[in-house]
């Protein structure tokens, strides 16, 4: 009896779950400060938002197997870097710190996808 091959991960799948959880961490990050005011930016709050919103549109032009998906990739890779360099910056802040890793994961998860 042959075994099976064993599969590769799907690095596409895998990348959809972690843009995500990367969204989903930006906005709980946005409710946060939304809620304690003091001590951050406006310009963090935009780019929180930025990279939620660009993080989630890139999962649905991978769920839909864009064309258009590697480049897109591409900038949203480069967004999560912004993004966790500037959370970098509140290292005793448990939301950004969440996002910081969130955003480490989607540039871990763009690298293997766009390889």
């Amino acid at each position: 009896m042959m075994s099976q091959p064993v599969k590769k991960p799907d690095k596409k799948k895998n990348l959809i779950k972690v843009c995500l959880d990367c969204s989903a961490a930006c906005d709980l990050a946005i409710q946060y400060i939304e809620g304690h005011p003091e001590g951050f930016t406006d310009q963090l709050i935009k780019l929180l938002n930025d990279c939620s919103s660009y993080i989630e549109l890139m999962a649905e032009f991978l769920g839909r197997d864009s064309e258009f998906s590697k480049p897109v990739c591409e900038v949203g890779r480069s967004i999560c870097a912004r993004c966790k360099e500037e959370c970098d910056k509140y290292p005793d802040v448990a939301e950004l710190k969440k996002v910081a890793h969130e955003c480490e994961q989607c540039i871990n998860a763009c690298g293997a996808y766009l390889s």
